[in-house]
C-alpha cells in the first residue's frame, strides 16, 4: 500500500489515515440503519452520534499519549512537539484503549447496558 493516498495541493491525504476514517464512517452508518431497522431502542440516534464523535475525539488523544509514552526520548528534549500531529505518530491500541475506556464510562453514566449492544450486534 502506499502511504500517500494523494495530495490536493499543500494537504497529504495518507492512505492509512484516510481507510481508518472511512472505516469509522461506515460503522456509524452501518449501526445508524440498524437501529432505525430495529425494535429494541438500545440508543438514540442523536446520542450515538454523539459517542462516535467522542469516541473519535478520545480514540486520537489515546493514540498520541500512547506514542508519546513510547517515544519518550524524543518528547523529554522537545516536549512541545507532542502537539505536532501533522508529523505522524499515533498508535492504534492506545486510541482504542482510550475509546473503549470512554465508551464504558460514557455508557454506564448514561445507564445503557452494554451488553445490550452485543445482542444488538449479534442480531444485525
Amino acid at each position: 500500500m502506499h502511504p500517500i493516498l494523494f495530495n490536493l495541493g499543500k494537504i497529504t491525504v495518507f492512505s492509512y489515515g484516510f481507510f481508518v476514517a472511512l472505516a469509522f464512517i461506515a460503522s456509524i452508518l452501518y449501526l445508524s440503519h440498524s437501529l432505525a431497522k430495529s425494535k429494541e431502542k438500545v440508543i438514540l440516534q442523536d446520542e450515538l452520534y454523539s459517542l462516535s464523535l467522542y469516541i473519535a475525539i478520545f480514540g486520537i488523544i489515546g493514540s498520541r499519549i500512547l506514542f508519546v509514552i513510547i517515544n519518550s526520548q524524543e518528547f523529554l528534549l522537545y516536549p512541545l512537539n507532542i502537539f505536532k500531529l501533522w508529523r505522524g505518530g499515533l498508535v492504534y491500541y492506545g486510541g482504542f484503549m482510550a475509546a473503549m475506556i470512554f465508551s464504558i464510562i460514557y455508557t454506564k453514566k448514561k445507564t445503557y447496558r452494554c451488553f445490550n449492544w452485543e445482542i444488538f450486534l449479534l442480531r444485525h
